[in-house]
């Protein structure tokens, strides 16, 4: 949504004042234009409003007669509500019908802008609030002759006297073709209705082999702009489900074959009204049983007076001898679909010059060369044979160019929208005479035009007499395939073509292109954003069962969950578990996935867990929580350390594990308490704290009270202090936490814990910096440090928070530099920019939420506090900080329900204090943030949450696992990529400006490669 304002008018009567309205509002200094629909036809005009009005902030609506009358101004109206755009209507007429308008828009203040000229112009200069009203149906048909008799059974069925729903489902039921579909599109189009399901109307087709799963999505989607997330169609169902309970929207099911298939769209517990059109009496008791109060409806063979209606309704006059028009619907079954074909044989025949009579007369003998006099409705070969009949006679008027593409129709699947770029590259032609020929195929009543959408359908009934037609389809499936050129870089805004390529493939008999295809990391990718996983998983049946297309189906399932809300992930997916698989054939795929362009984060090892069955090399992890992290030797080495106490040290640009140091040689933490279980675990530290030698292949430790260097080429001690603090005792409110940093020049091990010491490594002397207990630490240039202290947190109450929460030290001195005095509380986190200058903190309130969660920005040289990043709700976990300064980065992380979660990472700009994005990127508290040293990327990485049950005794709980890795612009602002862990982050280093490694609660190190080209 834009921020200018579209007028809508009717050109009739409100041309002059939509003119003077955009004149006045541009001198006031509002943006606005008129739609200009004088200057466009068809598709493209349509698709111009759209973009225009989704491009307003505001739709202003001048209000006179015509308006009110105007189909096109409807349609607008329609469009600004579902995209979300706030509609104000100006009153231009002062004797205007308000009868007319619909009722929806009585709830809004009509504007006189004689008198309120002010108010209007102040409206229009406030954000705009309102919600988007889904609307999935199609447009009603062109010509369309509402079935009184029905409508004025259904309608009560659905809205009772006082404005509210009057069952819980409706089941219209009959057989094909008889405008089922037809009188459900009339319903959602009612003002009555509409009023009533004011928060949308939503709509799928199933047909006879439906994708449930997409459905549910695409239902998911026109509610929240976004998919279900699930990955079957169980846990699509009840995602929708919560979101239509407190809604009340019209769900159109439409062609239900299968009770099975109507199931996942039925719940008891919605305010949301389910209509259900199907031929199959089934699927009407599936619906009784699932819904309580449902209204049924058979929709029969028109009344003799409908179907005379219907077929006479394009004639100038109406005929004085209506006989003849009643002798022609009743041969033809009183059967909507195919009085709808003669009717247009009739207007066609009137256009050309024919009189009334004279076409009626060439209708009635076409029908008898062909011997169709009557035939029995209710058998099926009877009707396909009316049907063919009919259809014939309709193509007699159509030329013969346009009969031929009519036929070939018949390579495109059943209840499948069609879009007009697609019939192009099937007749060869360019897009306006793709249009071109729909038209005059609607004309025809042989297909459905909805120009709005730039798509066609064909009832199912006609694409079975367009298949008798051409009976071979193999060449047409070939001739599209070959329209649309590479299979494997088909056209990117063709989403037919990426969801039915596979159906065209197969009719073609294109086998060994599609065991290509399900080998191409890329292609996978693309047909995954347009298809579901299962879908996905259904392509591979049709090839021969055989490596390794058997095991890339099996990762694909198991790693359906992260799949089904992200394709872009499969490519890390493949390779972060299949990297030591030992399959034939599957290298080559994995190289591809790893060179796919970007923004990406690649996987360097296999990190994940290996599909069953599948063979392969041992995977290197640890058998505990990964605690710590460093890098050492010039971001060549990156070192692991777990809760258990075990070092693994591990090559960056391969990935492989060079040594580990076993549990014996590290002493690690005592285990907590069973009362620590139940807290959050984002300040809490199991095992050695742990920092690497940036220059040398070294390593120090801290556990247990020692302080150790160790060889990482030979896994030995070099040097060790003992008794250095004390091992941390647990007592309550207590957050075990503590820093570990060596210096640029490997001169000094600094140890925040009970106190700060720093040991010299040239002299070995140890210096106590500070005795005041530090629980995060970090190096402010080659010979400062800044800490901080979050043990003093709320559980002893706000006035025991220390006054200075960051404390800055000279190393080769010994002395405080400064105290950085502004938190309230204590320090969860801190980073520093590159040059040392900047320090940025995050503050931990606790549960007292009257204490501040605003991080904060310092001048380290000067002592200068910079800004306050005001937006967090609750504790912030996580911080970094570009190397420039100009970005600052902050993670939140509340587990406790009942002060509300907060999951957001938000980027700021460091010189103004504002806000860029909030981005609700995780589902568990931020466990760690980075920026890289180009100034490009910020990566933050998703942590646990443990939370005691309700009532549960001590020690019982639950945690939220959510693992992902994500990837930020920050000169966007966007999130740019994800990286799915099987389990959550503990912790999170840079190895080198473009590599990320990571450690999980499951023992996992993860090591991810930062590709940031251009994307696909």
């Amino acid at each position: 949504m834009g921020d200018g304002v579209f007028v809508s008018y009717a050109r009739v009567d409100g041309a002059d004042v939509a003119r003077r309205l955009v004149r006045d509002l541009g001198a006031a200094g509002v943006e606005a234009w008129l739609d200009r629909r004088e200057l466009y036809g068809g598709v493209a005009w349509r698709r111009q409003i759209v973009d225009a009005i989704g491009d307003a902030a505001y739709l202003v609506l001048v209000l006179t007669q015509a308006a009110l009358e105007s189909d096109v101004v409807a349609w607008e109206w329609q469009v600004a509500r579902r995209l979300g755009v706030c509609v104000l209507p100006v009153r231009a007429d002062p004797g205007l019908d308000v009868a007319l308008a619909p009722r929806w828009m009585g709830d809004l203040h009509w504007y006189s802008l004689d008198e309120e000229w002010e108010t209007f112009v102040a409206a229009l200069r406030r954000p705009c609030e309102a919600g988007r009203v889904p609307f999935m149906a199609a447009d009603l048909p062109s010509g369309y002759v509402p079935r009184r008799r029905e409508l004025a059974a259904a309608k009560p069925l659905l809205v009772g006297e006082h404005g509210a729903p009057t069952a819980g489902a409706m089941a219209l039921h009959g057989p094909g073709g008889y405008g089922k579909t037809t009188l459900a599109l009339g319903l959602c189009h009612d003002d009555d209705v509409g009023a009533v399901f004011h928060d949308g109307v939503l709509w799928v087709s199933l047909g006879r082999q439906p994708d449930l799963l997409t459905e549910l999505d695409r239902v998911h989607r026109a509610l929240t702009g976004a998919p279900t997330g699930a990955v079957d169609v169980a846990g699509a169902a009840e995602v929708v489900r919560s979101r239509l309970r407190d809604r009340r929207c019209l769900l159109v099911v439409d062609d239900v074959w299968e009770p099975a298939h109507v199931k996942p769209f039925l719940h008891r517990d919605s305010r949301s009204v389910r209509v259900v059109t199907t031929r199959q009496f089934a699927v009407v008791e599936a619906v009784v049983e699932a819904v309580s109060d449902v209204g049924r409806l058979r929709i029969d063979t028109m009344t003799g007076p409908e179907a005379v209606d219907l077929v006479t309704h394009d004639l100038a006059a109406d005929p004085r001898d209506l006989e003849p028009y009643r002798r022609l619907v009743d041969r033809l079954g009183a059967w909507p679909l195919l009085v709808n074909l003669a009717r247009s044989a009739l207007r066609t025949r009137v256009a050309r010059g024919a009189s009334a009579e004279a076409a009626l007369s060439a209708v009635a003998e076409a029908l008898d060369r062909r011997h169709l006099t009557a035939f029995d409705a209710t058998d099926p070969d009877e009707r396909n044979q009316a049907a063919a009949v009919s259809v014939a006679v309709s193509l007699e008027l159509v030329a013969g160019d346009d009969v031929a593409a009519w036929a070939e129709l018949a390579v495109f699947p059943e209840d499948t929208r069609i879009p007009l770029g697609t019939l192009a590259r099937l007749w060869g032609s360019d897009r306006f005479e793709a249009e071109e020929r729909a038209l005059r195929l609607a004309d025809a009543s042989l297909l459905q035009l909805d120009l709005g959408q730039a798509a066609i359908e064909v009832h199912d009934v006609l694409l079975a007499v367009a298949q008798q037609r051409v009976g071979d389809l193999g060449p047409l499936h070939r001739r599209l395939l070959d329209a649309w050129g590479d299979p494997h870089d088909l056209p990117a805004d063709d989403g037919y073509a990426w969801r039915w390529v596979v159906h065209h493939l197969v009719g073609a008999g294109r086998t060994d292109t599609m065991r290509e295809l399900l080998l191409d990391p890329r292609w996978l990718e693309r047909r995954l954003a347009a298809v579901t996983v299962e879908a996905l998983l259904g392509d591979f049946t049709h090839v021969p069962d055989e490596e390794p297309h058997r095991t890339i189906r099996e990762t694909l399932r198991t790693s359906e969950r992260t799949l089904a809300t992200d394709a872009r992930q499969l490519p890390g997916q493949l390779r972060g578990r299949l990297l030591s698989a030992r399959v034939p054939g599957l290298a080559s795929v994995l190289d591809r996935a790893g060179r796919l362009p970007g923004p990406r984060l690649v996987p360097v090892r296999a990190s994940l867990r290996v599909p069953a069955n599948v063979p392969h090399d041992d995977v290197a992890m640890h058998d505990s929580p990964v605690v710590g992290l460093a890098i050492a030797d010039g971001g060549r080495i990156a070192v692991s350390a777990s809760a258990g106490g075990v070092l693994k040290v591990w090559d960056v640009a391969t990935g492989a594990l060079l040594r580990t140091i076993d549990a014996d040689r590290v002493e690690a933490d005592p285990p907590p308490p069973p009362w620590e279980t139940r807290r959050p675990t984002w300040g809490g530290r199991r095992g050695p704290l742990l920092a690497g030698f940036p220059g040398v292949r070294h390593a120090a430790t801290f556990a247990g009270g020692r302080l150790t260097v160790w060889d990482l080429d030979g896994g030995t001690r070099l040097r060790e202090l003992t008794d250095v603090g004390s091992p941390h005792e647990y007592g309550d409110g207590a957050v075990p936490a503590g820093g570990l940093v060596v210096t640029p020049d490997g001169r000094y091990v600094v140890l925040a814990r009970d106190s700060v010491v720093a040991w010299d490594q040239e002299t070995g002397e140890v210096r106590t910096v500070a005795a005041n207990r530090a629980t995060t630490l970090a190096l402010s240039g080659d010979r400062r440090v800044v800490t901080g202290s979050s043990h003093l947190n709320a559980a002893y109450g706000p006035e025991a928070v220390p006054a200075n929460a960051l404390l800055v030290f000279d190393l080769d001195t010994g002395l405080t530099i400064r105290s950085l005095a502004g938190h309230p509380c204590g320090v969860n986190a801190i980073a520093v920019s590159a040059d040392g200058r900047l320090v940025a903190s995050a503050p931990n309130p606790g549960l007292y939420l009257y204490q501040d969660p605003c991080p904060r920005l310092w001048n380290v040289d000067t002592g200068e506090h910079l800004r306050v990043f005001d937006g967090h709700l609750h504790t912030v976990t996580a911080v970094a900080i570009s190397s420039d300064g100009r970005h600052v980065v902050t993670g939140g992380g509340n587990c406790f329900q009942r002060y509300g979660s907060e999951f957001t990472v938000r980027l700021w700009d460091a010189e103004t204090g504002e806000l860029r994005a909030a981005v609700n990127a995780h589902t568990g508290p931020v466990a760690a943030l980075l920026a890289t040293p180009d100034n490009r990327w910020a990566v933050s990485a998703g942590g646990l949450c443990v939370q005691a049950l309700a009532g549960a005794e001590q020690g019982t709980s639950y945690g939220t696992h959510d693992g992902s890795i994500r990837l930020h612009d920050l000169a966007t602002a966007t999130l740019a990529a994800t990286f799915q862990a099987d389990d959550a982050v503990t912790v999170m280093v840079l190895a080198g400006p473009h590599t990320v490694v990571a450690g999980g609660l499951d023992g996992a190190v993860h090591l991810l490669r930062i590709d940031g080209a251009v994307d696909l």
